[in-house]
């Protein structure tokens, strides 16, 4: 029996809320339409850990059980421009039904302690 948030489909907006880190190469893909709201969230928490502190290029893996899709996060080295906020890149990869999609994108982390997708 599936929890009540791995029920198709997937939530709107999930990709603007406040630590919405899911890349629109991700959630626009064929993979991505197949998500469900419990594999977005913790795709999106996976990429906020790695964000945090995974080291660079360490992948940070993530699954949801309940159904089968998968991935990792991967991010590379902090960087700041003078003034700036610090930014970082990163990808991520997902894998849904038989299909796999890699998107890569950069956030930068607010003065609130909140990474933001750079757009």
């Amino acid at each position: 029996m599936p929890l009540i948030d791995d029920v198709r489909p997937p939530a709107t907006g999930l990709e603007r809320s406040r630590d919405g880190l899911l890349l629109e190469g991700i959630r626009d893909s064929e993979p991505g339409r197949l998500l469900t709201r419990g594999d977005i969230a913790r795709l999106i928490a996976a990429t906020a850990n790695a964000l945090d502190g995974t080291v660079c290029g360490e992948p940070e893996p993530w699954m949801n059980p309940a159904t089968g899709a998968h991935g990792t996060v991967a991010t590379y080295e902090r960087t700041r421009t003078a003034g700036g906020p610090i930014e970082r890149d990163f990808d991520q990869i997902v894998v849904a039904g038989r299909m796999t999609r890699r998107a890569c994108g950069t956030a930068y982390l607010g003065a609130d302690g909140v990474w933001t997708l750079k757009r």
